[in-house]
């Protein structure tokens, strides 16, 4: 078995499945719309009732999931772009000098252990 791992470009490739996956029931909305135009052309009013309903609910529901879906994926991205603005920032962290770390210390201040004659935990 592998490890999982949780990288930007898989939060970016769920998104984009994700927004795939929705536009069938996107495209559902309408289609029950149309449904529910076509029943009146049935006799009996209870079943039509009844249809009504059952067609209310069903795009009810569609309506609910490509909301939710949406903002899945709003929320997959949006964490994807911090993965990556972490990665940089932590890159940039580890590849610039030393001397660009100095300069962001308050003035007179010094990195801890600097001007240290002895190893740590000895003397007085």
């Amino acid at each position: 078995m592998t490890d999982f791992e949780v990288t930007s470009q898989y939060l970016r490739d769920s998104a984009r499945e994700l927004t795939d996956a929705l536009l069938l029931a996107r495209k559902f909305v309408p289609a029950i719309d149309g449904m529910k135009a076509s029943v009146d052309d049935v006799g009996s009013l209870s079943v039509r009732a009844q249809v009504h309903e059952l067609l209310e609910v069903s795009r009810k529901a569609m309506v609910g999931l490509v909301q939710l879906g949406e903002n899945v994926g709003i929320s997959l991205l949006f964490a994807a772009q911090q993965y990556d603005d972490a990665e940089a920032e932590a890159t940039r962290l580890i590849t610039q000098p030393l001397g660009a770390l100095t300069s962001t210390l308050p003035p007179g201040a010094a990195l801890p252990g600097a001007g240290d004659t002895q190893p740590p935990g000895v003397g007085p």
